[in-house]
């Protein structure tokens, strides 16, 4: 089993690792006032709920129990890291998913997916050796995976104490709204111009999955389902350095979300994106960025609401 160790006991006597650590907060309750998003949501009303009256109960569950099954690596015994939320449900980038994975990638998945649902929480500090045993992975690829992971600000590396779990940092998430918001358009752009019918189909079967989900309001699945879309509209962008850069900052979102984003808000945010992806697949640029830009109105409220419901020191 994993051992983990509270940041409290391991930083007692290093003021650098104290000062480092910022104020977290814990996923807020369902029932979290949105009234005041409601102008926000007006657009994308009728988009959601055309999609979900072809969504019958049937295909619902067919949906939400593809979604649910994942993308699982395999260790290096050849054994699947079962239960722990890989992205995609065949539904990235054809080559991407042809690609064999590594096992520093394993890792990787792993190990961020540990963190952003807070199976590894901040404040954790663990070790090479640990993480390497939970995952029947060498040292080699865990320590990889750790340095792509120090890289997105998820964990500080220590010598000879361990590596430490950062906490989620509203402020910077803010910020991080900031840099998304022009490079989604992009990306945006770029699918239109660029994406096959192929594509613009595995979208739309993105979209009805993420939706089908929120209504669930099944929150693994939910992410998840979020993440394959998010994927896929990068895959389909065509553009190999837009996507390391979107790679990063969409995990330093989903570990956000996971935290701050109560699920009541679950079927907003969907509609939301589903209004995005009807003007991608009409490839209609001006529906597409107008549908962002009410996206990341959206977000940018939440992340306000939950800077708001910080503790005060």
């Amino acid at each position: 089993m994993l051992t983990v160790f509270s940041l409290a006991r391991v930083s007692g006597d290093n003021p650098a690792i104290r000062s480092s650590s910022r104020a977290s907060v814990s996923a807020p309750a369902d029932g979290d006032n949105h009234a005041s998003l409601a102008p926000a949501l007006a657009p994308v009303r009728a988009a959601h709920e055309l999609i979900s009256q072809v969504l019958s109960n049937t295909a619902r569950r067919a949906i939400v129990n593809r979604a649910g099954r994942g993308r699982h690596g395999l260790t290096s015994t050849g054994k699947p890291l079962a239960g722990l939320g890989f992205a995609g449900d065949g539904s990235t980038a054809p080559a991407e998913a042809q690609r064999p994975r590594s096992l520093a990638e394993t890792a990787y998945d792993a190990i961020e997916q540990m963190i952003i649902s807070r199976r590894l929480t901040p404040g954790a500090m663990v070790s090479e050796g640990e993480l390497g045993a939970e995952l029947a992975l060498g040292r080699t690829p865990v320590r990889e995976a750790l340095a792509r992971l120090k890289s997105i600000g998820f964990v500080e590396v220590h010598p000879r104490r361990g590596v430490l779990v950062t906490p989620v940092d509203i402020l910077k998430h803010l910020e991080l709204l900031e840099v998304r918001r022009p490079l989604d358009e992009t990306v945006a752009r770029c699918v239109i111009a660029r994406g096959s019918d192929d594509d613009m189909a595995r979208l739309q079967a993105c979209v009805a999955a993420l939706l089908a989900a929120a209504e669930a309001r099944d929150r693994e699945v939910y992410f998840r389902t979020k993440r394959s879309l998010h994927e896929t509209l990068v895959g389909a962008a065509y553009n190999t350095t837009l996507a390391s850069t979107m790679t990063a900052l969409h995990a330093q979102s989903r570990r956000f979300w996971y935290t701050h984003e109560p699920t009541a808000s679950f079927l907003d945010c969907a509609g939301l994106h589903a209004a995005i992806v009807s003007g991608i697949t009409a490839r209609d640029p001006e529906t597409a960025l107008a549908g962002i830009g009410r996206l990341f109105d959206f977000l940018d409220q939440m992340t306000r609401r939950a800077l708001d419901r910080r503790p005060r020191v």
